[in-house]
């Protein structure tokens, strides 16, 4: 009974141990959540203001500067890669989640301009941010994520209800709460981290 209980202890020390590492990860690879946050923040900025003040039919070609943040991400993977860290079971969903998601923005983005669908793509990308945030903060038991993800639900909804040129505005403020404002929790708290760990 006695080696039950210390297994079952140790078994939710290593869980919890790899949550702990997971999360540190993240903060130190905070660098795309911020990255994405602010590249599609600017992304949304830009394409309203050439489709309002403007008038550029052609607003949506701004989209084409994500191509910054899927070569910066390469680049920074390709790095990354050649002095990776211990692997972890959530850190390894977690890089399957997030590609998947992004598979399923470059799927989405292609099927709306094949159907024309412009006027309602900004909901379902909301729908998304939340979904990836949403998971992410779930497996590492990170609030600012979790809430951000909750408020793009409430942001889809409320986008889906407005003009598409609102709808735009309501997809940067969904990057700023689901990825910008927690990638910058996440940052801040890698740094203090690192603080401590060098005052010790």
């Amino acid at each position: 009974m006695e080696d039950q209980q210390f297994s079952a202890e140790d078994g939710l020390k290593v869980i919890q141990d790899m949550i702990s590492r997971t999360r540190e990860d993240l903060s130190y690879d905070s660098f795309y959540l911020l990255l994405w946050g602010w590249l599609v923040v600017s992304i949304c900025l830009l394409q309203f203001i050439l489709l309002e003040y403007f008038k550029w039919p052609y607003h949506y070609l701004a989209w084409t500067l994500i191509w910054i943040g899927i070569i910066a991400s390469i680049i920074r993977a390709i790095t990354e890669k050649r002095r990776e860290r211990v692997r972890t079971y959530v850190g390894d969903a977690l890089k399957f989640i997030w590609l998947g998601m992004f598979a399923a923005f470059i799927i989405l983005g292609s099927v709306c301009g094949i159907l024309q669908l412009w006027q309602g793509c900004f909901p379902l990308y909301i729908i998304l941010y939340s979904l990836g945030t949403f998971i992410t903060g779930g497996l590492i038991r990170f609030k600012p994520l979790l809430i951000g993800g909750m408020a793009c639900w409430v942001l889809a909804i409320v986008a889906a209800l407005v003009p598409y040129d609102l709808q735009i505005i309501f997809g940067a403020v969904a990057i700023l709460v689901s990825y910008v404002i927690p990638g910058h929790i996440l940052r801040y708290r890698q740094i203090q981290r690192h603080k401590l760990s060098q005052a010790s």
